[in-house]
């Protein structure tokens, strides 16, 4: 039974390993592999019970978080698609697996808590070396984000890391005084030493926010320790923390306008530090949280489901309030608002419960029950204390929460915060039977979720391997399919709409080709992807917009129109990134095109006036903004291929009337020519380009007409712009000649 202790104890080691190390941005597929080990040692702790001897735990707390964690996991599964209801689910497994092995590890797993934290935290410091060191940007994996004034580290992004360092650093601050071992705490200092040098060079403003919080609920649980130990230097050390922590207040207001300076790229000029000042801004979060506070007031109780917010932020964002310039909100930027849209007041008072709970009960119990604790188990919970208060402090300004590297580190410190130390009681049979069946529904959770997402990485990672070495069609047909294996495996719409646009792209190289089957077949290939990634999330934006683009190519024109109208009603205020309208408008000047080479003259201007409305109404969406040159000449163009069909339409119109109406209206003919006239003119740029065009030869003939007209001395009537647009519709299409276009 000890070993089995002692295989599930380094289990553990290796997960929070893994997972500090593979979840640590939004792809949540390379998580499998530590959520696998990780269920492997839930199941060996249930065989392995007898031998462990954990130290006992609050039942209270242990069952309300079990509850909560319930909560969220059926409020996600049931509430939402599974896309977004399984990425919830695995934050929610993460989180209660390492809380359980924490919680019931004993000894042997918190001392590998504390070794693999502190060597991941020291990963994270060389890898910020390095990226200050290097002018190639170097990151553990794709798509990371860093520039030079704010470093990830291992993380995709410099918030997380600062929020994974704020939950580990405290438990090496407490460490390294409780610890009598010399060389153990210099390494303790050296973790605490590096955390805070990264935490200052994330420059993230809501890390050095939570790290002030954390640091002064860390100083209240030292002092309870130290006044219920009546330790001698009680009042030395009231007098040093309230110093220390008077100093973190002070110093948060300069320390975050230093950070907001130096992401403005506000530099020191010649040596000398610049007088100016970087204006410290929201970008934008107090406006959606504000949003998701009225998203919470329309289903308060149970909320809209899992990562609902992110699509009904556009349907709640007022433009006339908030620029639509602004970045997609995919998260509130605020853990306890983004729960209560989501998940409601169950689920934000769950969560709101339970840290004030843990918080309360251990200030308790370090102050009261200290005889009941083991020695080495106080400054663990203490580091935890202030761990935990960090990272719900910065929950307050990010979604820190939503990384499985994150949750996992919560949950291993709330993991040590529910231990007591007590003696044992006798129990109720259901209280005794809680562990092994909290255990093992766990690790079927972990085990279900991580075998799927193992397998979904191992996938994507062959597919793209063989779609960038593959040269034949075949071959490039399989890796397709292989990623959407893996997406679908992996409950991945993001896979899904990687691949469909990648299949998109060999469909416009065979269409460059000229192998039209090719570009059929892959075609539908990339609306297939697109079609299971809405199935997965059928709020994706990215899919819904890519549909109609498939359909184009298709040439399957009426699902193409009703898939644009669509993405423009949903996604309006996304139009400077997403571009719904601007895309609209150029499938129905593409569709004008060929029903112009068809000699369908009348169905092409009407293609070409809904693109050039559809153009009005970006515009009109955009509000005030600058013509991006391409989309200037697309403009330019689509006003003059209307300009020449409404003047042809004029053209044939007052050639008729002047040469084969009975009586002839010569007056009329001069008024519809005049009008023909000015819409040639304002097209004469454009076929000017094609000089042996019909449009030019149009234009000779109309002029002289113009001229015999004047010198036979005809007067020509007046016509109301109703009466041309009238004339304009009864030609448009009817000339025998445009059909041989």
């Amino acid at each position: 039974m000890k070993k089995i202790h002692l295989c599930a104890a380094l289990l553990v080691g290796l997960s929070i390993l893994l997972v500090g190390g593979m979840g640590v941005d939004l792809t949540y597929s390379r998580v499998g592999f530590g959520m696998l080990t990780l269920a492997l040692s839930s199941l060996l702790f249930v065989f392995g019970a007898k031998s462990a001897q954990p130290l006992h735990s609050r039942r209270l707390l242990l069952g309300a978080t079990l509850i909560a964690g319930t909560y969220f996991l059926w409020r996600a599964l049931a509430g939402g698609p599974p896309g977004a209801a399984v990425a919830d689910a695995i934050l929610v497994a993460v989180f209660l697996g390492f809380y359980l092995a924490s919680a019931y590890g004993g000894r042997s797993v918190l001392r590998l808590v504390v070794i693999c934290l502190g060597i991941s935290s020291l990963a994270n410091a060389v890898m910020v070396a390095c990226q200050v060191s290097s002018d190639a940007q170097l990151f553990l994996w794709r798509d990371s984000f860093a520039l030079k004034p704010m470093l990830s580290g291992v993380f995709g992004h410099y918030n997380y890391m600062a929020a994974y360092l704020n939950g580990s650093v405290f438990l090496f601050f407490a460490l390294s005084f409780y610890t009598k071992k010399w060389w153990l705490r210099g390494l303790c200092v050296l973790v605490v030493l590096a955390s805070v040098a990264c935490l200052l060079a994330s420059g993230s403003r809501g890390g050095w926010l939570g790290f002030i919080v954390g640091f002064g609920v860390f100083v209240v649980g030292g002092l309870s320790a130290m006044k219920a130990a009546k330790h001698s230097g009680f009042g030395v050390a009231i007098v040093v923390s309230l110093v220390a922590l008077v100093a973190g207040i002070i110093t948060a207001r300069p320390v975050i306008q230093e950070l907001t300076n130096r992401r403005a790229g506000i530099e020191e000029i010649s040596g000398e530090a610049s007088q100016e000042n970087a204006q410290i801004h929201d970008g934008g979060r107090i406006y959606f949280q504000q949003l998701a506070f009225e998203m919470f007031q329309d289903s308060p109780v149970i909320g809209h489901g899992p990562r609902s917010f992110s699509y009904l932020a556009l349907k709640y964002w007022d433009p006339e309030e908030h620029s639509i310039w602004n970045n997609n909100p995919v998260f509130a930027h605020n853990e306890y608002l983004q729960a209560m849209s989501d998940y409601g007041l169950i689920g934000v008072g769950l969560i709101i419960v339970l840290l004030f709970g843990y918080g309360i009960l251990t200030i308790l119990s370090l102050l009261f029950e200290r005889g009941s604790h083991p020695a080495w188990l106080i400054p663990l919970k203490i580091g935890a204390l202030g761990g935990v208060a960090a990272m719900a402090a910065q929950g307050f300004f990010s979604f820190v929460l939503h990384l499985p590297a994150c949750a996992m580190v919560v949950g291993l410190l709330m993991g040590i915060l529910v231990l007591d130390g007590k003696a044992s009681s006798p129990s109720l049979p259901s209280v005794k039977f809680l562990r092994p069946i909290a255990s093992l529904l766990i690790a079927s959770v972990l085990g279900f979720l991580g075998e799927r997402l193992t397998r979904s990485f191992l996938l994507y990672e062959s597919g793209q391997s063989r779609l960038q070495a593959s040269t034949q069609k075949s071959e490039t047909i399989k890796a397709l399919d292989q990623l959407k294996e893996s997406a679908t495996i992996g409950f991945s719409s993001d896979i899904l709409e990687d691949s469909a646009r990648q299949a998109m792209e060999q469909s416009t190289k065979a269409r460059e080709a000229n192998d039209l089957e090719s570009e059929q077949v892959f075609a539908q290939i990339a609306l297939d992807h697109l079609l299971v990634a809405q199935d997965l999330d059928p709020h994706s934006s990215v899919a819904l917009v890519m549909v109609p683009h498939v359909y184009d190519l298709m040439g399957n024109f009426p699902k193409a129109n009703q898939y644009y109208e669509l993405a423009m009603e949903r996604l309006k205020v996304r139009e400077p990134f997403l571009k719904p309208h601007l895309y609209a408008a150029r499938s129905r000047y593409g569709q004008g095109l060929l029903a112009s080479d068809k000699g369908e003259g009348q169905i092409a201007l009407a293609h070409f006036r809904k693109s050039h409305h559809l153009i009005e109404k970006r515009t009109e969406v955009l509000n005030a903004w600058r013509e991006a040159p391409a989309d200037k000449l697309f403009r330019l163009e689509l006003e003059a291929r209307i300009a020449l069909l409404e003047g042809e339409a004029l053209y044939w119109q007052g050639d008729r009337v002047w040469k084969q109406a009975r009586p002839r209206n010569p007056e009329l003919a001069y008024a519809l020519m005049q009008s023909a006239a000015m819409r040639y003119r304002q097209a004469e740029d454009f076929f000017k380009k094609e000089p042996r065009s019909k449009w030019a030869a149009q234009w000779t003939q109309l002029q002289e007409n113009l001229e015999l007209l004047k010198l036979v001395g005809t007067k020509p009537v007046e016509l109301s712009q109703e009466a041309i647009a009238d004339y304009i519709n009864q030609e448009a299409g009817l000339d025998p000649s445009s059909r041989k276009r």
